[in-house]
């Protein structure tokens, strides 16, 4: 028998009027807004599409990349004319994102804004706990984090506490349906799909601060390759996607979660032990020779990096070292082009440094080819890098001799 029903008091004073943000903060998307008068103004799912509207059009008419205003994949369905490519179905990869139509080299595909900020690991204060104090669920998940053994259990809940309250509280709901639509990778170990779960199988670290992630629902739908076609930047508050290569409509896109100059062994145990997947891109499926061989340039491209970063000097290097420097920059240019690896990121790091090398030794001609590679390869970076180096660039190409040190070790024209 249903229990009988309630009269409605005719005194009972009108609910206040539903802002835009307090109808944001809800769970449903058809939760009217009503102005201050009261009067309906239309539903969150509307306030939120005219939001991208007006924001992917502004953006369209001042030529720049769309962004993700709210970071919903729904986004790429429904704009197909803004976005180069869309959420879909890839066999044996689960979704990943696919590109519509033909991508340029160093297209700015989209900008993402992460759901929680940076911080979010302060969002729980820190007080004593014990194990016996946490849910049966941050045990699981606390069991199951990939962590060094120097890490302790109350660390690690302390983290998916921060998560999960940064993502409550600063997400609306159809930006928490879209993270929780995420695989999670320790939801057989736990019972059920958490956010802390969802956000330490798919954020990405940030390089402003390695000790803090960023969680993006649809950026972190790129799948992982070994010779990846993407890249992600962090231009704060937005995570750039851009293309390190020209890309073919129907052609999955893809970024790097691990070390790429790192041998195949080293490669997969990484991704088993933080993802839980053992990668099968067209490198690690290569005939073990032939992968030996992709792992003995990628070993020794990783040195001959090192070796160049190391020529931050604070002083002119000796004419043996800038000459030793030029050879190094020239052998790790030619083992990047020979594993796919000629990233417009890592082609700028190395040619910069061999101009240098080029203009202590005086040599003009040599000095000019390193500064017009390093400005093609920052014309497919961030807009941000290339404010920072493209004048730098372009007056050295012009003329190598405005370096401060160039011909302090001079050896020839």
């Amino acid at each position: 028998m249903s229990p009988p029903k309630k009269k409605q008091r005719t005194d009972a004073p009108s609910p206040p009027p539903r802002t835009a943000k307090e109808a944001r903060d809800g769970v449903h998307g058809d939760a009217p807004l009503r102005d201050e008068a009261g009067s309906e103004v239309g539903t969150v799912e509307e306030e939120e599409e005219a939001t991208r509207s007006k924001d992917q059009a502004e953006n369209m008419r001042e030529g720049k990349a769309p962004d993700l205003v709210l970071g919903l994949p729904d986004d790429l369905d429904l704009r197909p004319d803004a976005f180069a490519c869309r959420v879909s179905e890839v066999p044996g990869r689960g979704l990943g994102l696919v590109a519509t139509r033909p991508i340029r080299k160093g297209e700015l595909l989209f900008r993402e804004r992460s759901l929680v900020s940076p911080g979010y690991a302060q969002a729980v204060p820190i007080v004593p706990l014990s194990e016996a104090a946490a849910t049966d669920e941050e045990r699981a998940l606390a069991a199951a984090l990939p962590a060094p053994a120097r890490v302790s259990f109350a660390s690690k809940v302390y983290c998916c506490r921060g998560v999960t309250a940064a993502l409550e509280g600063a997400c609306t709901a159809a930006q928490l349906r879209a993270a929780i639509g995420l695989y999670d990778q320790f939801e057989a170990g736990v019972g059920r799909k958490t956010l802390a779960g969802v956000f330490w199988t798919n954020s990405m670290l940030n390089p402003e601060n390695p000790s803090e992630n960023l969680l993006c629902p649809v950026a972190s739908r790129m799948n992982h390759s070994c010779r990846p076609n993407v890249a992600w930047f962090w231009a704060e508050p937005f995570v750039e996607v851009l293309a390190h290569r020209a890309i073919q409509p129907g052609e999955e896109l893809s970024i790097t979660y691990c070390e790429l100059r790192a041998p195949w062994a080293e490669r997969q145990g990484e991704l088993a032990c933080r993802y839980g997947f053992e990668c099968r891109c067209e490198v690690c499926a290569l005939p073990p020779q032939r992968r030996a061989d992709s792992d003995r340039r990628r070993c020794e491209l990783l040195s001959l990096d090192a070796a160049i970063e190391e020529s931050e000097w604070q002083a002119p290097p000796p004419a043996s070292a800038a000459t030793a420097g030029l050879a190094l920059a020239e052998k790790a240019g030619a083992l990047m082009e020979d594993e796919g690896l000629a990233f417009a990121e890592w082609v700028h790091r190395q040619s910069w440094a061999a101009f240098r090398y080029a203009a202590v030794l005086g040599r003009e001609r040599e000095s000019r080819r390193w500064a017009e590679r390093a400005h093609a390869a920052v014309l497919h970076l961030p807009s941000a890098v290339q404010e920072q180096w493209g004048s730098v660039l372009a007056q050295y190409m012009a003329n190598p001799r405005l370096h401060p040190w160039y011909g302090s070790e001079a050896d020839g024209p």
